[in-house]
């Protein structure tokens, strides 16, 4: 809990420079943001590693390359927008 709420205050003040006072939704929209990269990760990798044989590490490089999209994105439009 501490991690995300310490990436949560980072994005906040420095990727963002957010001077909104909502915390607690703005950190519930952005855990909602990160469960969706994890599962969106997750789902990468199966579909690449398992069932397409992609190499592995390269299956992970896409996958965070999309996921990095995705939080990005959604952190911007909807979290601290």
């Amino acid at each position: 809990m501490y991690s995300s709420y310490l990436k949560f205050s980072l994005n906040k003040i420095w990727t963002f420079d957010d001077k909104n006072q909502a915390y607690i939704p703005q950190f519930l929209a952005f855990a909602i943001v990160a469960i969706g990269g994890l599962l969106i990760n997750q789902a990468i990798l199966y579909l690449l590693h398992e069932k397409i044989k992609l190499n592995f590490y390269l299956a992970k490089f896409l996958a965070i390359g999309v996921v990095t999209i995705w939080n990005f994105g959604f952190s911007n439009f909807l979290v601290f927008s």
